[in-house]
């Protein structure tokens, strides 16, 4: 792979002056209110392909920002054009050169590590889990029922999914806090001495997390991970850490943002809260589209090559960013894409990602989801939003919720 074009101050030689966009999706005014409109509006009247100076994990000189989902599908369905190495750039931010498994590796490694990892959150595997789920889904709901209110994200959103990842991976619970505080300093930290403290404190926990696994095997993916094979070979030192890495930063957010974001929807809407009262055998499909509506993650890849998109010339190096909440807003694949519909007769989306990476831990993020809104709502009341209490939001790699205070009668 080459490096990026030659750049005359920020912007790359190749890259025509009316392609430059002014485009920050840390910094979009809003995003603390609400970061699905503040990103409508930084789009509009902007080419269907623009580049933009700001690119996360500083990934210089910038990226070209994809607007619409056949682009995007284009993109992540071509890995030997546009590479996922460094796509998160964990590794990159201690000066190291580990990938993220299987997010960050190409083919023909990745389809290898995919037939390794994939029987592991096969949704055949998610039915024997679910008691366990429901379990933790419940024993949270009953900390707070009686009380008539709560602080959504903290007393719930975040404990559910990520105390069953945590079980699965075989980490203490009791950890969470600890666990939390590296998570946000990594994806949402204001400063790069930030966010580098975080990832070696992270690497160096899984570290020892591995060693013991490997003295003291268990039935948890970091054992399976410590003793993994392809093709009778041992997993690489550096595959086992990437795999255990991404299985701890994508367990502990990507689900709790969700959530955030679909209890803040349902405590806005009162009739949708009473129709699946009524007839809970719609959740499934309500949970579906509250997926396609409020997609949540950033990713990014690399052109391996010169190309051309959509009638854009990429060159080689050139890293592109797939924003998958853009796609929720494309009108040229959703009706009234900002309509939470139920009844909606196709909700393809891109939430889970698309292509070779579309997201190992779907079937179970799904699950989770349709168990916490058949609890939630077979437990708690008719539920609002506490008028007056703040309610905070964020963009950036992953949008989320930080705080969010439901009450009920």
């Amino acid at each position: 792979m080459t490096t990026s074009a030659p750049t005359t101050g920020k912007c790359p030689f190749h890259v025509p002056a009316e392609l430059h966009e002014d485009f920050d999706i840390y910094l979009n005014p809003g995003h603390t209110e609400d970061p699905f409109k503040a990103l409508a509006k930084a789009i509009e009247g902007k080419p269907r392909i623009f580049w933009s100076n700001s690119n996360p994990m500083a990934k210089q000189p910038g990226a070209w920002v994809l607007t619409r989902t056949e682009d995007m599908r284009t993109v992540m369905r071509n890995p030997q054009l546009f590479s996922s190495v460094e796509n998160a750039g964990f590794s990159k931010l201690l000066g190291e050169n580990w990938s993220l498994v299987p997010l960050e590796v190409d083919p023909p490694r990745h389809a290898k590590l995919r037939s390794w990892v994939n029987p592991l959150f096969a949704s055949s595997v998610i039915p024997a889990l679910e008691p366990e789920i429901r379990k933790t889904c419940v024993g949270l709901i009953e900390q707070f029922r009686s009380q008539g209110h709560c602080e959504f994200i903290n007393s719930f959103g975040r404990p559910f999914p990520v105390t069953v990842i945590l079980q699965l991976m075989g980490l203490p619970v009791s950890e969470l806090p600890r666990f939390l505080d590296w998570e946000d300093k990594l994806l949402h930290g204001n400063d790069f001495p930030t966010k580098i403290a975080a990832a070696k404190q992270i690497k160096e926990y899984l570290l020892e997390q591995i060693a013991d696994r490997r003295a003291n095997p268990r039935d948890d993916l970091f054992t399976k991970a410590a003793f993994g094979e392809i093709d009778g070979e041992p997993l690489s030192e550096d595959e086992i850490l990437g795999f255990c890495y991404l299985m701890f930063v994508g367990g502990l957010d990507t689900v709790a943002s969700s959530l955030g974001f679909h209890y803040q929807y349902l405590a806005s809407n009162p009739a949708l809260q009473e129709r699946l009262r009524k007839d809970p055998s719609l959740i499934p499909q309500a949970v579906e589209e509250l997926i396609r509506r409020f997609s949540i993650v950033i990713s990014h890849r690399r052109a391996t090559q010169d190309t051309e998109l959509a009638g854009v010339q990429i060159k080689a190096g050139d890293w592109i960013t797939i924003h998958t909440p853009l796609s929720a807003l494309d009108e040229h694949i959703h009706a009234s894409p900002t309509t939470v519909d139920i009844d909606r007769k196709s909700k393809a989306h891109m939430t889970f990602s698309f292509g070779p990476h579309i997201c190992l831990g779907m079937h179970l993020a799904r699950r989770e989801l349709i168990i916490a809104m058949e609890e939630w709502l077979s437990r708690i009341p008719p539920f609002r939003i506490k008028p007056g209490a703040p309610l905070r939001t964020h963009g950036g790699g992953v949008y989320g919720v930080d705080e969010l205070h439901l009450e009920w009668d």
